[in-house]
Parts: C-alpha cells; sequence; structure tokens
C-alpha cells in the first residue's frame, strides 16, 4: 500500500517541473489559451448555442441560446451526444438549482488542454456538424421512464432490480444485464432523468448505475458451456 501520501507523485511532478521550467509551463499556458480562444470564437458562431458567462481559464460551458427560436436551439446534451458519435467526449452537466432559488441551467463542458490545440480544427468542425445534426431537437421524453422511478423518492423503496430494469429503457442495456456494456451512448436521457428526479433519488440512480458498470460478468468454468443444467461441475458426461 502507497497510502495516501505517497511519494511518488510527489517526485513526478517535481520532476516534471524541473524538466518544464517557467518556458515550458509558459509555452504549455500559451497553447491552452489559444486553444480556448479558437474553441470559445467557434461556439459563438454556432446558432442555438452560446457560453455561460465570460470564462477566464481553460474551461467552457456551453448552454442553449434562448434568444433564438426555438427551431433554432441546440440542446448542449444532444449536441455532446451527436459530437460523441464524431469521435469526441464532451462533459454534459445537469441543470441545478441552488440554495437562493437561482436555477442553473443544463450545459456541456469543453476542458481544453494543450493537446487540444494540435486538434483544435477538427474539434471545431466536430462542434459545427453536431450542432447541425440536433439543431431544434428537444430534450428526451423520460416520462415513462421516470413514472417507473417514482418510488425512489420515498415511500416503497423499489429493489434494485427494479431500479435496473427501469434504467435499461434509457441505457439500451441487455435484458440481462450481463452482456455487453452498461454504460449509457447517450447521455442525454440520462441527464434528462438526473435533473427531474430528487437529489436522493438521483444519487440512489447513480449508484445502481456505478454497481452495474463494475459489476463483474460471470463466466462459465472451462469444460462445463456444454453440460446440462442438472450435471455437477467435474461430473462425467455422455459421450
Amino acid at each position: 500500500m502507497s497510502g495516501s501520501r505517497s511519494a511518488a507523485p510527489l517526485a513526478a511532478a517535481w520532476a516534471v517541473a524541473q524538466a518544464l521550467g517557467v518556458d515550458g509551463y509558459t509555452a504549455l499556458t500559451a497553447r491552452c489559451v489559444r486553444a480556448t480562444r479558437a474553441l470559445r470564437d467557434a461556439v459563438d458562431g454556432i446558432e442555438g448555442l452560446r457560453v455561460v458567462g465570460a470564462p477566464a481559464g481553460p474551461l467552457l460551458a456551453v448552454t442553449t441560446d434562448e434568444d433564438v427560436a426555438p427551431s433554432r436551439r441546440v440542446d448542449p446534451h444532444l449536441w455532446a451526444d451527436a459530437v460523441r458519435s464524431r469521435g469526441w467526449v464532451l462533459q454534459p452537466q445537469p441543470g441545478l438549482a441552488q440554495d437562493d432559488g437561482t436555477r442553473l441551467p443544463h450545459t456541456t463542458h469543453l476542458t481544453v488542454t494543450p493537446v487540444t490545440e494540435t486538434r483544435v480544427d477538427a474539434l471545431v468542425a466536430a462542434l459545427v456538424e453536431g450542432a447541425d445534426e440536433v439543431r431544434g431537437a428537444t430534450r428526451p421524453d423520460t416520462s415513462a421512464v421516470l413514472g417507473a422511478l417514482t418510488g425512489l423518492a420515498g415511500g416503497s423503496a423499489p429493489s434494485s432490480d427494479d431500479v435496473w430494469a427501469a434504467l435499461r429503457a434509457v441505457l439500451g442495456a441487455p435484458e440481462d444485464g450481463s452482456a455487453g456494456s452498461v454504460v449509457p451512448s447517450r447521455m442525454a436521457p440520462l441527464m434528462a432523468i438526473m435533473e427531474s428526479l430528487p437529489a436522493a433519488a438521483a444519487e440512489r440512480l447513480l449508484v445502481e448505475l456505478l454497481a452495474r458498470v463494475a459489476e463483474p460478468v460471470a463466466e462459465p468454468v472451462a469444460g462445463t458451456a456444454d453440460r446440462p443444467v442438472d450435471q455437477p461441475v467435474g461430473a462425467a458426461r455422455p459421450r
């Protein structure tokens, strides 16, 4: 066990700092700045989207531009899914009601690193194409799934299997939950559900999702694939 204060990460960080020096860090920062500006300009030019606030660092939060006609608006979560289908992973974030009653809109985040500058043209093209694909589309209808999850908010809590059965409609997971990946291929429906559920229920949903992702898939014991159900492992098989 390396413990919570392992010396290895500290030594690695020190070595990187020594190797880069002030000039190296300055060059990396400049690359982040240029890439962030290029992406900001690109998003500003996409009808139906807008950048939230005036970000000073290498992260952009993008949401729907409510000032354009509904038919020209772009939902940020549908946009993230469309961009993902083109090979880029953005970060959808659910909307959030704050303690003072104000509500932060649902957004998609773009985190910029120095490497981003080397692929910024391809990324911008994917951002534009993704927006064109989903412009005017509305958020997923999650009413059926929410109805199945109403018990999560209180009363008699459903079992884990009940929760997973409701989630399958969103995730497109196999019926038995054992074959293939349970990670959703589209995040927009899941984000819409997260926003609609009470915080405690949303937490339960995420716990169940993560549990299914981490759940090992049972593999048959070698030599037993064609064994009759009632025949014990190691028993002689008829020839």
